[in-house]
């Protein structure tokens, strides 16, 4: 299918490049499929050291083990962290729990902050190689460094949180 990109230099915008062949060499690489979840539904307080599940969830079977997923985050929270850190990461399960992995840094997550009182959005993107055609499960979840009293909020009540998987075919380059 043909395509037209303009020339990014220059203000003649009538400079175009037409490409109608084809990119060839590379294996896989194709988006297969995707899944997305978005709400505004009530939200889940984490006041543990521990990793704690949100209700930002979604199970995907991938079509192949050789299938890489990206997973997209953009999770609304609200931080309550005092002389601590919080960190904001993702647990995979795959069959049902069969087989649970943070993923992630151990300590941190994807996300980290420091001694802070404030909601934000918390974004990050990874790329995950579960090795099955068996149903996966990414939650988003968190957790506090230590301390007592210290709280983090992800979801909110009107204000959107979404993850999106896309499956992508075959080995990286």
């Amino acid at each position: 299918m043909p395509f037209t990109l303009l020339k990014p230099t220059g203000i003649d915008l009538s400079q175009t490049f037409n490409f109608t062949g084809s990119v060839s060499g590379a294996g896989g690489g194709k988006i297969l499929n995707y899944k997305y979840v978005s709400g505004t539904n009530t939200g889940v307080t984490i006041d543990s050291t521990t990793w704690t599940d949100s209700n930002i969830t979604l199970t995907y079977t991938p079509s192949s083990t050789d299938s890489r997923i990206i997973i997209n985050v953009n999770a609304y929270v609200n931080l309550f962290v005092t002389g601590q850190g919080t960190g904001t990461g993702l647990k995979r399960a795959i069959s049902g729990g069969a087989t649970t992995t943070q993923i992630g840094d151990a300590t941190t997550g994807f996300s980290y902050r420091y001694d802070i009182d404030a909601e934000m959005h918390v974004v990050f993107e990874h790329i995950d190689h579960p090795n099955t055609t068996s149903a996966v499960t990414y939650t988003l979840n968190a957790r506090r460094e230590g301390g007592s009293g210290n709280a983090i909020r992800l979801g909110e009540s009107n204000k959107r949180s979404e993850m999106i998987l896309y499956e992508i075919s075959g080995a990286p380059l």
